[in-house]
């Protein structure tokens, strides 16, 4: 894999207020191909013990917050992304599962977390 000297989205997204219970989200203005790189998200090291909103961490990266667009994707049983480690540790790729329409909001399934968070 090249290396990564710019990190930006490959896409027009936004964040916008999804509802009560998700609040925002991620949503694109473009229809985004199946697997198409849609991010590179930075992931700042953060002490967890310390930091109150680590609920916006990735799960499987800890320690780490994502940056850029990253914390803002929702929670989905059905995602239409998915999020990968690079070959740097503090960059995470998020990838399109399938095609994505414009005005969808994206999506990736948050793992483990989740279902711990869901039981009580």
């Amino acid at each position: 894999m090249r290396p990564i000297y710019k990190i930006q989205s490959n896409y027009k997204l936004h964040a916008e207020w999804i509802s009560k219970e998700k609040e925002f989200g991620v949503v694109t203005k473009e229809f985004i191909p199946k697997n198409s790189i849609i991010e590179y998200s930075y992931c700042i090291p953060v002490n967890r013990d310390e930091f109150r909103f680590y609920r916006y961490g990735i799960d499987g990266v800890p320690n780490f917050i994502a940056s850029g667009f990253g914390s803002l994707y929702n929670h989905s049983e059905t995602p239409n992304i998915k999020w990968e480690h690079t070959s740097n540790i503090k960059i995470i790729m998020f990838k399109s599962l399938r095609d994505i329409e414009p005005n969808e909001e994206l999506c990736h399934r948050y793992g483990d977390y989740w279902k711990s968070k869901n039981k009580k």
